[in-house]
């Protein structure tokens, strides 16, 4: 259910201060959570597949799907500030 999740049904994202990841219900339930980032978190985005964006302090972009890391990309900056808007297409 995991990996399907985000790229079937309409949620939403957030991000805390512990540098994990939180995918959420539209009702305010949360579906599970992401751990692998070292810093804060600035940006988060769902790609059209379902699979999640992160971007952070720790200078990665990580692409995930489900609750596995697909890719770390280091990005040779000190600070990532990133704010991005996806469709994410509802399928049932």
């Amino acid at each position: 259910m995991i990996g399907k999740f985000v790229a079937t049904h309409l949620c939403t994202l957030s991000a805390d201060r512990r540098s994990e990841i939180h995918v959420w219900t539209l009702e305010g339930d949360l579906v599970y959570s992401l751990s692998g980032h070292t810093s804060f978190i600035y940006g988060l985005s769902i790609l059209p597949n379902g699979d999640i964006v992160s971007c952070g302090e720790d200078r990665t972009v990580r692409v995930w799907r489900g609750a596995s890391v697909l890719k770390v990309l280091p990005v040779p900056v000190t600070l990532i500030q990133v704010c991005a808007q996806t469709v994410n297409p509802f399928k049932r």
